[in-house]
């Protein structure tokens, strides 16, 4: 798992913002720490832990194989607004999938409430600072409760993913069982084909790392 701040997240955001409003959502638009998940981050428990759920982040991840996971957790204060959208790079496999193959998003509420968020639109988005193209997906949007949600990303093909949390630019209070990165590593992410070997864990992720 790996993040670091990035002057083309922020356009990232703001894109999708605009491209989300044509249809009806709303993404956050201000600046987003981006976060790659890497292949130990299986478990919502073990996987990167963001303490101010409110703060602007983007997060990536490769799903390798047909139900492979990625996870994440954020904790929120009550009557905060939850915003999660999400979406894929513009890229072949990714972009050839029929919509039963793109990834889904599952969101766990504190109380165990479960949320099953799943691909509804294909919204182009360009990023000009790294030369990226993606399509964003899908958007939820709630009043939070008191306590730590969990995300898990779930693959129905091999493919890439990335997701956009927050809603106020609050600035970055840091990431538990996390690391930082360069914006090489976000190349990387988006270069590296999803059936190609994937970087070794960090070491802050779940021992079940066999998984994919």
């Amino acid at each position: 798992m790996t993040l670091k701040n990035t002057k083309g997240m922020r356009k990232v955001a703001v894109a999708a913002a605009s491209a989300a409003a044509l249809v009806g959502f709303a993404v956050p638009a201000s600046a987003h720490e981006p976060l790659v998940l890497d292949k130990c981050d299986i478990l919502p428990q073990t996987g990167p832990l963001i303490p101010t759920g409110t703060d602007p982040m983007g997060i990536m991840g490769t799903l390798p194989q047909l139900g492979a996971d990625r996870s994440f957790q954020l904790t929120m204060n009550a009557g905060d607004e939850l915003s999660i959208g999400y979406g894929i790079p513009d890229l072949a496999p990714e972009n050839t999938l029929a919509t039963s193959s793109l990834p889904v998003a599952l969101i766990i509420a504190p109380d165990g409430t479960p949320t099953l968020l799943q691909p509804n639109m294909r919204v182009p988005l360009y990023n000009d600072d790294f030369d990226q193209n993606y399509l964003f997906l899908n958007q939820y949007s709630t009043t939070a409760k008191a306590g730590t949600y969990s995300v898990v990303l779930i693959g129905r093909a091999p493919e890439r993913v990335f997701v956009a949390t927050g809603v106020e630019d609050s600035g970055f209070h840091g990431i538990e069982r996390g690391s930082l990165a360069t914006d090489a590593q976000v190349d990387a992410w988006y270069s590296t084909l999803p059936t190609d070997p994937q970087p070794a864990c960090d070491g802050n992720g779940s021992m079940f790392a066999a998984k994919g």
